[in-house]
């Protein structure tokens, strides 16, 4: 798949009709969580409160539950949307993973505040996990299940190139984003504008996990025919009408 072929096909899955609902519900769930992890974030050194670690924890599982309901609609995948089976938890323990890489180099490149390196981390972060990508969707969305990864790491020049050039404008967005993000909590509730710049935070938010997953859904589409034999070799992708 040429780079221009595969950025169409990502962005026709980003703005995909299947992927509708549940970008609103994403859009709902990244707002709201962030609204009330400022709002209630902890002063240096205390201790995180109840309502703050009940945010973060429903962010996180919600983010997880939203994007593999959307990588399984996208890819018409035998699972269940909703289900949370050995699939679910082989793409969670794959998101640790990517976190964990991502907690190492955000604190090797220094904090989102620095600058110039604020940048370094989501690009040093693209670089190490986008060859991961077509295994996580593999991951959630196959069955049997793609536990065995040589499958999803192979024929690199046909998908990754054009995965890594169109990740980097969504790299840079996030470093963007971190720290629009970092000024909303600094002006907390007290400003005019805190309301404002919380929905296009979530907005903002919810394009990223959305090209994230269409790329990566890209890349899947792109090797499947070569990981998983007699699967056949056009783009599955349903083009709206």
């Amino acid at each position: 798949m040429g780079m221009s072929e595969f950025a169409r096909a990502a962005v026709r899955q980003a703005g995909a009709r299947e992927w509708r609902g549940l970008a609103l519900a994403l859009f709902l769930l990244l707002t709201i969580t962030n609204i009330v992890l400022v709002l209630y974030a902890p002063a240096r050194g205390e201790t995180p409160g109840t309502i703050f670690a009940l945010a973060g924890a429903a962010r996180g599982i919600g983010l997880l539950s939203i994007s593999v309901a959307m990588l399984r609609v996208a890819a018409a995948s035998p699972r269940g949307r909703w289900s949370f089976d050995a699939g679910f938890f082989l793409y969670f323990a794959l998101s640790l993973l990517a976190l964990a890489l991502t907690f190492a180099i955000r604190l090797a490149a220094g904090t989102p505040g620095d600058g110039a390196l604020s940048f370094v981390g989501p690009v040093a972060e693209l670089l190490l996990l986008a060859p991961l990508a077509p295994w996580m969707v593999a991951a959630a969305v196959d069955k049997p299940l793609a536990r065995d990864p040589r499958p999803w790491l192979r024929d690199f020049g046909a998908w990754l190139p054009p995965l890594l050039l169109l990740s980097v404008p969504v790299a840079l967005l996030g470093a963007a984003h971190a720290m629009s993000s970092l000024h909303l909590l600094a002006i907390g509730g007290d400003d005019g504008a805190f309301w404002p710049l919380a929905v296009a935070d979530g907005l903002v938010s919810t394009t990223i996990v959305l090209a994230t997953l269409a790329l990566r859904l890209t890349a899947w589409r792109t090797l499947r025919p070569a990981a998983v034999p007699g699967y056949p070799a056009a783009d599955p992708y349903r083009k709206e009408t």
